[in-house]
């Protein structure tokens, strides 16, 4: 059975901050708010004891953060 863990609310706020979007960009903008999407993702995902999800494909990988099971992105990459 999975136990439901609460994050602490310091946690909750980083994840929020760091998946906020930002305004229009250039490519390098863009790359770098993928970045920080992906590592607050990675953040969720050990904080939430991923290891136990049940449906957990793609997390930790290279692939897009469109193709992480559960996760959506938009065009440029960027979590919805």
């Amino acid at each position: 059975m999975m136990r439901c863990r609460l994050l602490p609310l310091p946690i909750l706020a980083l994840i929020a901050l760091l998946l906020a979007s930002c305004g229009g960009g250039t490519d390098d903008d863009d790359a770098a708010a993928v970045a920080a999407d992906r590592a607050a993702l990675v953040a969720l995902y050990n904080a939430a004891g991923g290891t136990e999800w049940r449906h957990q494909d793609n997390w930790l990988s290279d692939r897009p953060l469109g193709e992480w099971a559960g996760v959506a992105a938009n065009r440029q990459g960027r979590v919805m």
